[in-house]
């Protein structure tokens, strides 16, 4: 759905139903919280993607944008959650420098593996609570921000882990939460579930 061509520009919705154009596609539980979708360079654009029913909101993610915006939505001290592969590319320094120049304090979880096992979620989470981190920033594929998504959740500390599993079995809310797919494989920038590995051949879904 979102192709991120090349590390440049990203796109604000509130509301999930509406980056389809369709608002019963709605998820009511964050219905009053700020969901961040990502797409192409608008010069990339054509007529093969727009939000609908939303106005379009382009900003660049490796100047100052990015550290603005997340301020906007209450974040002042993020936790970027991205893997080994992204951080020794590079891709990785420019959002960690454009938040670092507006935020108080920016943290780092890159130990982000394929298909994530509850134990790198269960470390991403014990990073961003022993950083006092108030906002979570997945950059890279369908793992990163899946972890990023669980850490959202879980950080409000009215469940845990095994808890959430499940369908509609989270409650409560979540921190503020920005997604950066670096692929276009997965989508899970525009969906409420994070897949987590929890033993040699299964897995479950928050």
């Amino acid at each position: 759905h979102c192709l991120l061509e090349r590390l440049g520009h990203f796109a604000i919705d509130n509301h999930l139903g509406e980056t389809f154009g369709d608002s019963s596609l709605a998820d009511t539980r964050f219905a009053d919280q700020q969901w961040v979708v990502l797409a192409p360079s608008r010069e990339n654009l054509g007529d093969t993607f727009h939000l609908g029913q939303t106005p379009d909101e382009w900003i660049d993610i490796a100047g100052l944008g990015l550290g603005v915006e997340v301020g906007r939505i209450g974040i002042k001290r993020p936790l970027l959650v991205t893997d080994p592969g992204l951080l020794k590319a590079g891709l990785v320094e420019p959002v960690e420098s454009a938040m670092a120049a507006t935020c108080e304090h920016v943290s780092l979880f890159s130990k982000v593996t394929t298909d994530p096992p509850e134990s790198v979620v269960l470390d991403a989470l014990e990073q961003l609570q022993s950083a006092n981190a108030d906002g979570v920033v997945g950059l890279g594929g369908g793992s990163s921000m899946d972890v990023a998504k669980a850490i959202a959740v879980l950080a409000t500390g009215t469940q845990t882990l095994a808890d959430a599993y499940g369908v509609d079995k989270v409650v409560g809310g979540r921190l503020p939460l920005v997604l950066i797919p670096t692929t276009a494989g997965t989508g899970s920038e525009v969906t409420p579930v994070a897949v987590i590995t929890t033993g040699e051949t299964t897995k479950a879904g928050i």
